[in-house]
C-alpha cells in the first residue's frame, strides 16, 4: 500500500487511498451507461451490437489505465456521447458513408489530434485562454453537466415515478452534502439504486445470457477494419472534400471537448494549476500532469477507431470522482478496473437507474457554479462572452461549441477595442485562429 501511495503522490495531492477507491467507483458507476447505450447507437450506422460492446470497454480500460499511470491524473475515458451521435446520425446514416470510412475518418482525426498535441497547439490555446474564461468554462460545464442529466431521462410532468426517482437523488445528495459525509456521491448512488431494486424500477437494459461467445467473434472482425477496408475506400472516393470536413469537425469537437474539460475541472480542483499551465511554455516534452493528460487522450481516439468504435475521449463524468475526493491517477485505475470487470458482469454494471445518474450529474453540475465570483461581471468585456460561453455549452449541448461562441465574443470585443486603441491591445493570434476555424468549419457543415 506504502508502494501504490508513493507511485500516485496521493498524501501530497491531498488525498487518501480510501477517497480515491471510493471516487474510482463513483466515476464508474456515474458513466457505466455508455456499456449499453455506446453499442445501441453505433448499431444504427451498421456496426456489431457486440463489437461495439467489446470495443468500447476494452478502449475505455486501455485509454483510462494509461491516463491514470502515466499522466496520473483522476480522468477515464470512453466513447463521446456527442461524438458517436454524430458519426452514426450524420457520417454514416445522413452523409452516407459506410461504417468502416466512418471509423477511417475517427482514426485519422485522431492523427490529427496526436500531431495538434505533440506540435504543442494545444498548450497554446491553454495558455492563451484567459482567466475569466476558463472560471466561465468552468461555469459553463457546470451548466452542462447538469443539463445533460435531465437531458438523459426526458423527465415530463406526466412521469411521476421517473421524476421522484430523479428529485430523490437530487434531495438525497443534498442532505449527504451539508451533513459532509465522505464518499456522498458514491453512497447517494448505493442507496437510491438498492431502493430502486427493492421497489423492482430499472432502466437500464440487460444483456442476454451467454453474450460473451458472440460478441468476441463480432469483435475480432471489426478490429482493425478503419484501416484495412475504410481507408482504402475513403483514398479511392471522390468525396474526398466531405471527408476533409467531417475529420475537420470530429477534430474540433474532440480537441476542445477535452481542453474545456481539463479547464473546467482541473483549474476547479487544484488538480491542474495556473503555475503548470505557465511552465507549459518553458517545458520540453511530457514534463507535467498537464502535458500528459494532453498526450493520453490525443492517443485514444485513434485507439478506440482501431478497436472499432468512434473518438474515445476524456469524460465529463470524472466530475463525480473529483467530487468524491480523486485526486490522483489512482481514480483512474480503480475505474478503469470496474470496467474491465463489467465485460463478465454487464447487466451489473448498468444496474445504476438513468433517473439516478441525473440526479447526480444535476448536484456535481450545480456544485460547479462556485467560480461565479472570479468574473468581473461589472465589466461588459469579460461578462459578455462569459455569459455566450455558460449559455452556449448549456443550450447547445456541447463544450466545444461553447468555448467557441466565447472565444468569437471575446475576439471581437478585443477587435473592436483594438480598432479604438490599437495601443490598449495586445491582439492574441492564437485565439483568433481558433474562432476562425470554427466559423470555417461552421460555415462548411451547414453547406454540405
Amino acid at each position: 500500500m506504502d508502494q501504490i501511495r508513493r507511485f500516485f503522490g496521493v498524501e501530497r495531492m491531498g488525498s487518501t487511498l480510501e477517497r480515491e477507491f471510493i471516487a474510482g467507483a463513483a466515476t464508474f458507476f456515474s458513466m457505466s451507461y455508455i456499456i449499453v447505450i455506446n453499442p445501441m447507437l453505433l448499431a444504427q450506422a451498421g456496426i456489431p451490437y457486440g463489437a461495439v460492446f467489446f470495443a468500447t470497454i476494452i478502449s475505455s480500460v486501455a485509454c483510462t489505465l494509461f491516463m491514470g499511470l502515466f499522466a496520473n491524473v483522476p480522468y477515464v475515458l470512453a466513447p463521446g456521447m456527442s461524438l458517436n451521435s454524430f458519426v452514426a446520425l450524420t457520417v454514416v446514416l445522413l452523409l452516407g458513408f459506410r461504417w468502416q470510412e466512418a471509423l477511417a475518418m475517427v482514426f485519422l482525426c485522431g492523427l490529427v489530434n496526436v500531431f495538434v498535441t505533440v506540435t504543442r497547439l494545444r498548450h497554446a490555446i491553454i495558455e492563451a485562454i484567459p482567466l475569466y474564461l476558463q472560471n466561465a468554462i468552468s461555469m459553463g460545464i457546470g451548466g452542462f453537466i447538469a443539463v445533460a442529466g435531465v437531458r438523459n431521462i426526458n423527465v415530463a410532468v406526466d412521469d411521476a415515478n421517473r421524476f421522484f426517482l430523479f428529485a430523490g437523488t437530487v434531495a438525497l445528495l443534498c442532505v449527504f452534502y451539508v451533513l459532509r459525509l465522505r464518499g456522498r456521491i458514491l453512497l447517494g448512488m448505493m442507496v437510491m439504486t438498492s431502493v430502486c431494486m427493492m421497489l423492482g424500477i430499472t432502466s437500464q437494459g440487460e444483456l442476454e445470457r451467454g453474450y460473451l461467445a458472440g460478441y468476441a467473434g463480432d469483435f475480432l472482425g471489426v478490429v482493425g477494419a478503419a484501416l484495412y477496408d475504410g481507408l482504402p475506400a475513403l483514398i479511392a472516393s471522390d468525396r474526398w472534400f466531405v471527408a476533409f470536413a467531417t475529420v475537420l469537425a470530429l477534430s474540433l469537437s474532440d480537441v476542445f471537448d477535452t481542453l474545456g474539460t481539463f479547464v473546467g475541472t482541473g483549474r476547479s480542483t487544484g488538480i491542474f494549476t495556473r503555475d503548470e499551465e505557465h511552465t507549459l511554455r518553458a517545458s520540453r516534452g511530457l514534463s507535467t500532469p498537464l502535458d500528459r493528460a494532453l498526450f493520453a487522450d490525443s492517443l485514444a481516439t485513434p485507439i478506440g477507431a482501431l478497436l472499432g468504435t468512434s473518438n474515445v475521449t476524456t469524460y465529463i463524468e470524472s466530475s463525480a470522482g473529483i467530487s468524491a475526493g480523486g485526486r490522483t491517477g489512482l481514480t483512474a485505475v480503480v475505474a478503469a478496473l470496474f470496467m474491465l470487470l463489467a465485460i463478465f458482469a454487464a447487466p451489473i454494471a448498468t444496474a445504476v437507474p438513468i433517473e439516478v445518474n441525473a440526479g447526480v450529474l444535476l448536484v456535481i453540475g450545480v456544485s460547479m457554479l462556485k467560480n461565479y465570483s472570479e468574473i468581473a461581471w461589472q465589466r461588459l468585456g469579460e461578462a459578455v462572452p462569459a455569459v455566450g460561453t455558460i449559455l452556449g455549452m448549456t443550450l447547445l449541448f456541447s463544450i466545444a461549441y461553447g468555448l467557441a461562441v466565447g472565444l468569437f465574443l471575446h475576439c471581437l470585443l478585443e477587435i473592436v477595442r483594438y480598432v479604438r486603441d490599437p495601443a490598449s491591445v495586445q491582439v492574441n493570434y492564437v485565439l483568433l485562429g481558433c474562432t476562425l476555424i470554427f466559423v470555417l468549419n461552421f460555415l462548411v457543415m451547414h453547406i454540405l
